[in-house]
């Protein structure tokens, strides 16, 4: 078993359940400009991504008044997202165990800020790397090798733990471990195809394997 001494976590999806607000301001976005619902699809590209990058990408002339419209509803409502049920105890148990733990995350820093505070959330992150910390982003590894290097630990001395296939690809390219969380946006199926080291099917399980990690440690020394 590989010796895991930093966790960094993604956000959106992750620790929050958050996909459901980001859905419906792109919703609104859609309405206000192009006068027509999203299409799961289109949704579905814009999941776990830099909204404002792609959407321009695929929207050349309208992209950035969608933008505009969805940010406006979002940020009337980003404070009132919510937590999965039983992340607060795991990052408090991890925290108790004496792990360094980190966010990593396609959203802008301002928002992942404003929404670890309102959860009360932000005191457990050594480190907080957002949108605008990279030119690249996931599955491009820049994020995550950032984060380490913030941190002053070596890369094959974490683990990432996210919802989708380019967390799980990050991870993998910046030579850490990686866990597929599947108690919020994570669906198994999908986060094969990026074939992660750890199934997290509950915040307790990441929890339990972390514990049981230590104990291990502590043993054998």
């Amino acid at each position: 078993m590989r010796a895991i001494s930093c966790i960094l976590f993604d956000l959106d999806g992750t620790l929050q359940d958050s996909e459901k607000l980001a859905a419906e301001a792109q919703r609104v976005g859609f309405r206000s400009v192009l006068k027509r619902e999203a299409t799961e699809e289109e949704l579905q590209q814009l999941k776990g991504k830099p909204v404002a990058k792609v959407i321009g990408i695929l929207y050349p002339e309208h992209g950035l008044h969608i933008f505009e419209h969805s940010t406006r509803y979002y940020d009337a409502n980003c404070e009132s997202i919510a937590l999965y049920e039983s992340v607060r105890v795991m990052l408090e148990k991890l925290a108790q165990e004496g792990y360094p733990m980190g966010i990593v995350s396609s959203k802008r820093r301002s928002y992942v800020l404003r929404e670890l505070k309102a959860n009360g959330l932000l005191s457990f992150f050594d480190c907080v790397v957002g949108q605008e910390d990279t030119e690249e982003h996931k599955p491009n590894p820049a994020p995550l090798q950032l984060a380490v290097e913030k941190m002053g630990v070596p890369a094959g001395s974490c683990i990432y733990i996210g919802d989708q296939v380019s967390d799980i690809r990050s991870a993998s390219a910046a030579g850490m471990a990686s866990g597929a969380a599947l108690w919020g946006e994570g669906e198994r199926e999908l986060l094969e195809n990026g074939r992660p080291d750890y199934y997290f099917t509950t915040p307790e399980e990441v929890v339990s394997h972390f514990t049981d990690a230590n104990d291990m440690l502590n043993s054998a020394g």
